[in-house]
């Protein structure tokens, strides 16, 4: 079966995520230390560094209406604008109350532009490519987040950490210039017409917001599962019981990124051979294992398995979770169906550094108890998620 027409049809789309990505990417590896450098508490480090993360948890939704309204490119020109301004402004901010703000306007400005994007190319989509769409939607995000970090530790190096900030506004500004090679939004009609190549369940009593519903709660414990394995519990693993030191553990985290981004090509075969429930349900076995893995990890070698594992689970769960959602939704609710993916992902990775860290300092609970904690938080979302899609296939069968 063929997987679709040529990826060329979103690929612009693609290059500007990848250059967002990119820009954000530079300053998240080096924000910590800079708002560190401030003078302030932890725990107002903490906060500053939940600002951009929980103003895209607050915007998804909103910017996905406001897509479906005025447009998909209008709503990305508005995100990159503000994304930019807000940059330029946090690279002149001397104090943590105007970096602050600037954070939250960059939180909204990146939200609004990734959530009209993520619609773009669900608009530009058929059935046959769905998957391997958000796949590569997936796949630019992180390629950007991997690129960027080496960037802006370099310029931070060099030319001091404001000027991250100046370089991630820098790189809003050219994506700005590349959408206008991303053309106009698709007619209604032809949009409609592409969106419903598959049935759509909503009039059948509801069980089309049952599967959806799932299948967006399944996408938040994956994005916890993912943030707190593989970026919280993981280094301390890598540190603490390995003994590995710093560098190691980039390296570790590394080979986690490239095993998500090398999956992210097959994923859309794969749900083509195998079904979109299956191949998820398989993906939550993947990250299990890791999961396995990391809890006697003793070795480089072992948590080098561990972090690969935790990828490829993530790069073949994520990417057909939200394809699915755009199989099973109406052409009119599709932004909300999008922004509601974006901010089950975006809780995800508010709440899992939160949690997972107050518990790993629980006495009683530690690291160990921790992974435990993430294996059945992933395994009961799994479960539930099956148990609805049968409950919403029974009330949509024809009595």
């Amino acid at each position: 079966m063929d997987a679709g027409p040529p990826i060329r049809r979103i690929l612009p789309i693609l290059l500007v995520l990848c250059c967002v990505s990119t820009g954000v990417g530079m300053v998240w590896s080096v924000l910590a230390i800079y708002v560190d450098g401030l003078g302030i508490s932890m725990s107002l480090v903490g906060v500053m560094m939940g600002a951009f993360a929980g103003a895209r948890l607050f915007v998804n939704l909103p910017a996905s209406v406001l897509a479906m309204r005025f447009g998909r490119r209008r709503m990305m020109l508005a995100g990159l604008t503000l994304l930019a301004a807000s940059s330029f402004a946090a690279s002149s901010a001397a104090s943590p109350l105007p970096l602050f703000l600037c954070l939250l306007l960059q939180g909204t400005g990146s939200a609004s532009f990734a959530t009209a994007a993520l619609i773009a190319v669900t608009d530009r989509g058929q059935l046959a490519s769905r998957v391997r769409d958000m796949a590569g939607f997936q796949g630019a995000h992180l390629l950007g987040l991997t690129i960027g970090p080496a960037i802006g530790g370099l310029l931070a190096a060099r030319l001091g950490y404001p000027m991250t900030f100046t370089a991630q506004g820098l790189m809003a500004i050219i994506a700005l210039a590349m959408l206008h090679a991303i053309g106009p939004d698709p007619a209604r009609q032809n949009a409609t017409a592409r969106l419903a190549s598959t049935p759509v369940e909503a009039e059948n009593g509801g069980s089309g917001m049952i599967k959806v519903a799932a299948l967006a709660a399944l996408s938040y414990a994956h994005s916890y599962v993912r943030i707190g394995v593989n970026w919280v519990l993981l280094p301390l693993i890598c540190a603490k019981w390995v003994g590995m030191g710093i560098g190691q553990v980039g390296v570790a985290l590394m080979v986690g990124a490239i095993a998500n981004l090398a999956i992210l090509p097959v994923t859309a075969r794969l749900a083509l051979g195998l079904g979109r429930i299956p191949l998820v349900t398989a993906a939550g076995v993947v990250v299990l294992l890791g999961i396995g893995v990391l809890a006697q990890c003793t070795s480089v070698a072992e948590a080098w398995l561990a972090a690969s594992l935790l990828g490829i689970g993530s790069g073949l769960a994520v990417p057909t979770l939200t394809a699915h959602v755009a199989d099973i939704t109406p052409p009119d609710r599709t932004g909300a169906a999008m922004g509601l993916m974006r901010t089950m992902l975006d809780l995800g990775m508010c709440s899992a550094p939160l949690t997972i860290g107050f518990l790993t300092d629980t006495p009683g609970f530690g690291i160990g108890g921790v992974l435990l904690l993430c294996a059945v938080l992933l395994s009961a979302s799994n479960a539930a998620m099956l148990a609805a899609l049968r409950r919403a296939n029974r009330r949509a069968r024809p009595a």
